[in-house]
């Protein structure tokens, strides 16, 4: 299965990732940035990773936000 049609099914919900520390995403998310020069393009294939952690980094900030909001 290709790399976009991974991340799309994750996107939807379809299939669970296997759970990462939040600062481990942030740090994915910092170097998928770096590898990408100022005003160069994003392949598709970047832009789908760098959107699936970011949705996977919301995710978890809600689901704290919503235990604090339960405590």
């Amino acid at each position: 299965m290709t790399t976009v049609n991974k991340v799309l099914e994750r996107l939807i919900g379809r299939t669970q990732p296997e759970e990462e520390p939040l600062s481990e995403k942030m740090e994915a998310l910092r170097k998928s940035v770096d590898e990408v020069q100022k005003y160069e393009l994003l392949t598709t294939n970047q832009y789908l990773q760098q959107m699936d952690i970011i949705v996977s980094i919301l995710k978890d900030i809600q689901t704290q936000v919503d235990c604090a909001a339960n405590a």
